[in-house]
């Protein structure tokens, strides 16, 4: 790979990761929330994070899937091909556990609608409903890592091929330092939220790999 498509591979994820952590961040919502209203910051912006992150993953994987993947660094035997479909198969098995143990639709914005509209517009009786909130996992699987989701993004991308190229490398190594700055943001807003409680929890529990604590 020329160090022109490198350098675009690294622009291109470090777009799409600042972009990610910004606006997750308590300081833009507050921003916004003077803009827009805090009803929006409440009940609709989680959808609206959601949906931008698909469409802009989407276009930034569109454009590093069209760069050209530089030299063939190595080729997987045949003899591993089977092996490898079942640990393609285990990772994707991962990721949707990981998703299906938290609260996905608090997760993805639909539960602070179905809030707002069915509580907040459609009901008229004064009924006093305890507004939708993030609570922390008790799931078996976040016993073992805090971000199996983050785990399972990570091997899906590496037993996603048996070719691997100079630009799989530098993928799976800018996917792993987003994913570290990530991390930091994310645990940030977990610790203003649910203070000692995640406090206890991260200092006894590894970050994404199991058993290996770092």
């Amino acid at each position: 790979m020329t160090y022109q498509n490198i350098f675009f591979v690294f622009l291109l994820w470090f777009i799409f990761g600042f972009q990610h952590s910004l606006l997750a961040q308590k300081t833009l919502k507050d921003k916004l929330s003077n803009i827009f209203g805090n009803n929006f910051i409440i009940y609709f912006y989680r959808i609206f994070y959601t949906i931008s992150q698909c469409i802009i993953f989407t276009i930034i994987w569109s454009l590093i899937s069209n760069i050209s993947p530089g030299n063939t660094i190595f080729i997987l035997d045949e003899s591993y091909h089977s092996t490898f479909y079942i640990l393609k198969k285990v990772s994707e098995f991962l990721l949707l556990w990981s998703v299906l143990a938290i609260d996905i639709n608090y997760f993805i914005g639909t539960k602070q609608i179905f809030y707002f509209f069915r509580y907040k517009i459609f009901t008229k009786k004064n009924i006093n409903q305890p507004e939708p909130t993030q609570v922390l996992t008790d799931s078996v699987l976040f016993k073992y890592v805090r971000h199996p989701m983050y785990l399972g993004i990570l091997l899906n991308l590496i037993f996603s091929t048996t070719t691997y190229t100079e630009i799989f490398f530098y993928n799976v190594i800018f996917l792993y330092v987003y994913i570290e700055i990530g991390i930091y943001f994310e645990e940030r807003q977990l610790i203003r939220l649910h203070k000692n409680a995640y406090l206890s929890y991260r200092k006894k529990t590894p970050k994404i790999f199991p058993f290996i604590k770092f």
